[in-house]
């Protein structure tokens, strides 16, 4: 359970009653080739996967999505490609009772399906922890300027355990670096003991 000065953070980076991480959100791996390299176009092909798939958004270069491994140039390249394929990649259409009658409203004279039953386009959650607060607001804005639709931050390793103070001035400083996009904290109790 979150104390009341995280959650009081965390509700107010979003209008109220609005939740843009709902559905399926796959953590992706990131794919290397084997000289170390970045896979680019494995990523790519894996993002539009998703998109076809049906997933709601993906989730990129988090704790599982090897972020220990990649170069601030290498993270970034990976957002410019996740944002990209996602915004291009063809959607499924929406269906279920819930859509049957949307679809319907949409349909011209002849009853054809129209874009309105299409998935909204994919979208891009960016994990942007680093070792200190400052480089974490500085990839939590370069993934905001590259598109993402919000960011995951995990606690800095250094010190372990944190006091509540310093996760709350944590996630307030990437607030206010990236004002209006929305914040996941993500746990990760082996590095962190949060």
């Amino acid at each position: 359970m979150l104390r009341p000065p995280i959650r009081r953070l965390l509700c107010s980076s979003a209008p109220a009653g609005a939740s843009l991480f709902r559905g399926v959100w796959p953590i992706m791996a990131t794919p290397f080739r084997p000289d170390e390299a970045v896979d680019l176009d494995g990523f790519r092909k894996a993002v539009r996967f998703m998109a076809a798939a049906g997933a709601d958004g993906v989730t990129i270069t988090g704790v599982l999505g090897e972020s220990n491994r990649l170069t601030d140039a290498e993270r970034e390249s990976l957002i410019v490609t996740a944002v990209h394929a996602a915004r291009t990649a063809p959607r499924p259409v929406l269906t279920g009772p819930a859509t049957a009658s949307a679809a319907a409203g949409a349909a011209g004279a002849g009853g054809e399906r129209t874009a309105a039953a299409l998935r909204p386009p994919l979208r891009v959650c960016v994990g942007t922890s680093h070792a200190g607060t400052f480089a974490t607001v500085a990839l939590s804005r370069m993934a905001m300027e590259l598109g993402a639709d919000g960011v995951m931050v995990t606690p800095t390793k250094e010190p372990a355990p944190h006091p509540p103070e310093a996760l709350v001035e944590l996630y307030a400083a990437v607030a206010r670096g990236c004002p209006g996009l929305p914040i996941v904290l993500q746990d990760h109790p082996a590095s962190t003991q949060v």
